[in-house]
């Protein structure tokens, strides 16, 4: 069970998830949150103002692996949870940074949808396409972080993202 707590100096209990850990477990689903509630935002009582960038990940393991990074307990954020980290943070430069585009097709149709609406997102490079996602990276490489660096030399929007995109898409 993952908690997501608040981002002020209490750190209350806002949210939680739960995640299956077993494949055999695919019955039942694999993530569980709080009933009647709207979603949290895992990570956001860990945003610190030394990295100008705030990372919003799918799920809390792998917002785990990299600094000033956020999960939003899903693909795509809800309009509330971007409100809110807009207030919090007004000064920091989002990124998405999603499951592997190279190995995931909804994490690829959705990486165009927010490149075609002028989002900055991390895209994973040519030579990463064996990887899901970052913690299956940091497993493979024997870390237990991911520097924000890496993430922001392969973070593109715009016009260049939508054509760094197409080679992904190319190379498929």
């Amino acid at each position: 069970v993952f908690p997501f707590y608040s981002p002020d100096e209490n750190a209350k209990v806002e949210f939680y998830q739960s995640r299956a850990l077993y494949k055999k477990d695919e019955e039942i689903a694999k993530y569980l949150s709080k009933t009647n509630s709207d979603k949290g935002i895992f990570n956001i009582d860990k945003v610190t103002p030394d990295i100008e960038y705030i990372f919003l990940q799918e799920g809390p393991i792998d917002a785990m692996f990299l600094r000033n990074s956020v999960a939003l307990a899903g693909i795509k954020p809800t309009e509330d949870q971007i409100d809110r980290i807009n207030k919090l943070f007004p000064m920091h430069t989002q990124v998405y940074v999603l499951d592997n585009q190279w190995v995931d097709e909804t994490s690829y149709e959705v990486t165009k949808d927010l490149l075609d609406k002028g989002h900055s997102v991390f895209l994973w490079p040519n030579g990463l396409q064996k990887f899901k996602d970052l913690n299956d990276l940091c497993i493979h490489i024997k870390q237990d972080e991911i520097k924000w660096e890496f993430i922001i030399k392969h973070t593109f929007k715009g016009v260049k993202g939508l054509l760094q995109y197409s080679q992904i898409k190319n190379a498929n």
